[in-house]
């Protein structure tokens, strides 16, 4: 006597499984057949940038640029940047941000889930320009001239609140005297080093009273 299959259930679902595999292929072939369809109407260029931009990625750029007959390094700029808005990760400013690909979203997003110290997107334009400056300002130190851009973008950058918080912290740890020559009174949060600008460590800012400071930028 026979008993009874014990892989029947999972035979079952096996052959449900192959049914969706076939289903799905189905599905794929009639939705390529679909964006063919809009790739080659008025419609190309919308459609391109939300299937470029879908949230889920569910469309590869090498498909998308077989189907939209583009080069696939062509593929994002084609579709254009994906925009939203954002909060300056240095200056807490709230600003738009524009990405270029998705690569970049995919890290803008891991910035925002770890909340890293050390952001290269949730930046807005003037932390960004601050940090050029900062190359710019070492150029200086070696005897290059400065660009007035660069120095009129360092001066937006010291108006910031990221800014202010840094220099009451440098001037509470030096409890509130010079560095040099230990003067109370008026005093100025001096940048040791630039390369760190919009993100300065506590030893890249010095302490210094009026006369030390300009002292210094003398020598």
């Amino acid at each position: 006597m026979t008993g009874r299959d014990p892989l029947v259930g999972i035979r079952k679902l096996w052959a449900e499984l192959d049914e969706l595999a076939a289903r799905g292929a189905d599905v794929r072939r009639w939705a390529e057949e679909e964006v063919s369809r809009l790739a080659r109407n008025k419609h190309r260029a919308r459609a391109l940038r939300d299937l470029y931009w879908d949230p889920r990625e569910r469309t590869p750029v090498l498909v998308l640029s077989q189907l939209f007959r583009l080069e696939k390094n062509a593929v994002a700029a084609e579709a254009g940047p994906w925009r939203t808005r954002a909060t300056c990760n240095l200056c807490s400013r709230e600003f738009e941000l524009e990405l270029a690909n998705r690569s970049a979203r995919r890290d803008f997003t891991r910035e925002l889930s770890s909340r890293t110290k050390n952001p290269q997107h949730a930046i807005c334009l003037h932390c960004t320009a601050a940090r050029e400056v900062g190359l710019e300002l070492m150029r200086k130190k070696a005897g290059e001239p400065l660009d007035a851009i660069h120095m009129a973008a360092y001066r937006q950058y010291l108006q910031t609140p990221q800014w202010r918080e840094r220099r009451a912290q440098a001037l509470k740890r030096a409890k509130n005297r010079c560095q040099l020559c230990g003067r109370k009174g008026l005093l100025e949060a001096h940048h040791r080093v630039y390369t760190r600008l919009g993100a300065e460590r506590p030893e890249d800012i010095t302490v210094l009273c009026v006369g030390c400071h300009s002292s210094h930028h003398g020598h």
